[in-house]
């Protein structure tokens, strides 16, 4: 009953601390990549007032620029994906979250029905148990008319033998020559 409203909710935390692990990772890199863009930035500069002065080297210095700027768009499309993929596990925390509570209610309700249903049972083994005592007194009954129905049977069965003692000293005496 409860371990199923447990598991859920380890679930949930579970997802939870997930989502805010990758909330925490999304921020640090978006600090980075901010970082990153300054320092982008300031190298671009660098790479300017070189090209400025030394035009030897200028081909170079587009090259490296160009190789740049290419890092500085993976970073930002690592960023938008990073992002996506943020808000996909938002949706699907929710999402979760709501299954679970649909879940939890569910197994409550199931919990309130078997309630129900334990109290009905142990209403039916009361008037069970009632029953029970009423045959149990039923017997008693019965045995303690078997008892007076022997006793019964005891004193015909010694008026019979009366009878028949009777009827045999009748017949001697009948049979007697007189």
């Amino acid at each position: 009953m409860c371990m199923g409203h447990a598991v859920d909710q380890n679930l949930l935390s579970v997802v939870q601390q997930d989502v805010q692990e990758l909330v925490k990772i999304y921020k640090t890199t978006e600090e980075s990549l901010a970082q990153q863009r300054v320092e982008l930035t300031e190298m671009q500069s660098t790479v300017t007032s070189i090209q400025d002065q030394q035009s030897a080297t200028r081909a170079q210095l587009e090259v490296h620029d160009d190789q740049l700027t290419a890092v500085l768009e993976w970073k930002e499309k690592q960023m938008k994906e990073n992002k996506e993929i943020l808000l996909k596990l938002i949706s699907v925390e929710k999402m979760l979250t709501e299954e679970l509570l649909i879940r939890v209610e569910g197994v409550e309700k199931g919990l309130v029905e078997t309630n129900e249903k334990v109290e009905q049972l142990q209403q039916v083994f009361a008037k069970t148990d009632d029953k029970v005592e009423q045959l149990q007194q039923g017997f008693a009954k019965t045995d303690d008319k078997v008892e007076q129905l022997q006793q019964g049977f005891a004193k015909t069965d010694d008026k019979v033998k009366q009878l028949e003692e009777a009827v045999s000293s009748q017949r001697m005496k009948e049979n007697r020559p007189g």
